[in-house]
């Protein structure tokens, strides 16, 4: 059976010693699945933007410009050893062409001003270059999923309402890739989307290919943290579930969302 299904936050090999996806493999790998849109989502950088707009255009797929940008903990000017050194996850996506430019502000600034370990952009930035950008609530490490995971709901909604302030549309994003933080979270991300009246999109946060890539991107981060593959201590995840899948594998991941998936069509659209 052939569903509709878009990626929507995706790492290639420029979300540096993390992501190992070579963009043209990514491009090609959705579009062997009928997929006619992609999105490209590196960690705080745009490096690989216009190679996936080319990419995407000779073969034919509509490219989703976007960023998953880190939010400081406090403000992009504060560089306080043990307090600033925490950061968020946000994913954002261009909606339209002066969203694409406000992006390229935002993430310029996060660099030339908030780069403390990461390029950090802030509340203030994402205020003031929201317009044509679409926010999705985020990974495990986004602030909306942390605050859920520590039991403050409400602070949760603030920061979804404050990003509907802000950027032209918000979607709350749900995520089955094997991590039980992730499952657990489902339930409550649909109960706020309800709440708040928001639509919802699955995404899958891919990182490499094939499922088999996962050790690729192992070797990546034991050359990014300074560690051995022998190491016991070495950073791990645990689940190699950040992959490209195809429409029918997120449908099975989510049977009783069928509109997570339909709403990834529907807003590449």
């Amino acid at each position: 059976m052939s569903h509709n299904f878009i990626h929507l936050h995706a790492h290639s090999e420029y979300s540096l010693l993390d992501g190992v996806a070579k963009i043209p493999a990514y491009v090609g790998k959705v579009k062997s699945y009928g997929m006619n849109s992609a999105a490209l989502t590196d960690h705080g950088v745009m490096y690989g933007a216009f190679e996936f707009w080319q990419e995407c255009n000779y073969q034919g797929i509509k490219p989703i410009i976007g960023c998953e940008i880190y939010v400081a903990e406090r403000t992009r000017f504060d560089k306080t050893p043990g307090i600033d050194d925490k950061r968020y996850h946000l994913t954002l996506l261009a909606k339209n062409k002066e969203g694409y430019h406000n992006l390229l502000k935002l993430v310029s600034h996060a660099f030339m001003e908030g780069f403390y370990y990461k390029p950090r952009a802030d509340r203030e930035l994402i205020e003031k270059y929201g317009k044509g950008l679409i926010a999705l609530s985020g990974c495990l490490g986004s602030n909306f999923n942390k605050y859920l995971m520590a039991g403050d709901e409400q602070k949760a909604i603030k920061w979804i309402k404050f990003l509907q302030s802000s950027v032209d549309d918000v979607y709350i994003e749900l995520q089955r890739n094997g991590i039980k933080e992730s499952e657990d979270l489902v339930e409550k991300q649909i109960e706020i989307a309800n709440k708040l009246k928001l639509p919802y999109v699955a995404t899958c946060d891919t990182h490499y290919i094939e499922k088999e890539d996962h050790k690729v991107q192992e070797i990546v981060w034991c050359i990014s943290d300074g560690k051995k593959l022998e190491d016991p201590a070495r950073r791990q995840y645990s689940s190699t579930e950040f992959y490209i899948k195809s429409q029918d594998q997120l449908f099975e991941l989510f049977p009783d969302y069928p509109e997570a998936l339909e709403n990834t069509q529907k807003l590449a659209d």
